[in-house]
């Protein structure tokens, strides 16, 4: 994603809306379909890493924890786990898609949903494997695993102040 394809409008900051993370992860599913756990754990990351980078401000209150395959939001896990492990697929039911996409327009200001579309534009077509390379070569993954060996479980939280500057930089820098 490139800075142009989104500069959000700063002034509706204020107006910004928090959202319960499991009706943005059902929104995530319901635009780009059936998905791992593992690739849905790591678009939501970058609903709320962008999010923190152009608004300064969480679209969630949930905090991430540095796993083996990345960034986890706990709480989504936790509602998900018996639906899926990391690499089944989870739905939703096409009858279900438009009220599960009408929850989340109807809540985040216009600013918010284009950064979130964009980013699963821009991410949702990559494979869960291509998520998770990612996440571990930027700044928030791997500050949050130093000292951790490679295949230990970690309930280190990913600093949210991290996520903020490190996205920044990487798009807002000159």
């Amino acid at each position: 994603m490139t800075v142009d394809a989104f500069i959000p409008d700063k002034s509706g900051a204020s107006k910004l809306a928090v959202v319960d993370s499991l009706d943005l992860a059902a929104y995530i599913v319901a635009k780009l379909g059936a998905m791992s756990h593992l690739k849905l754990q790591k678009l939501l990351y970058y609903c709320e890493a962008y999010h923190l980078a152009f608004f300064e401000k969480s679209i969630i209150k949930d905090e991430f924890q540095a796993w083996v395959h990345g960034p986890v939001s706990v709480k989504v896990w936790v509602a998900l786990k018996d639906k899926a492990n990391v690499h089944d697929f989870l739905t939703v039911k096409a009858d279900q898609k438009p009220a599960l996409i009408k929850k989340i327009k109807d809540e985040v200001s216009k600013e918010q949903l284009k950064l979130i579309d964009d980013l699963l534009s821009a991410f949702g077509k990559k494979t869960s494997f291509e998520l998770e390379a990612l996440t571990h070569e930027e700044q928030p993954w791997i500050e949050a695993r130093r000292g951790t060996p490679p295949n230990e479980k970690s309930k280190t939280l990913l600093s949210k102040r991290t996520m903020k500057s490190f996205y920044q930089r990487k798009y807002f820098a000159a």
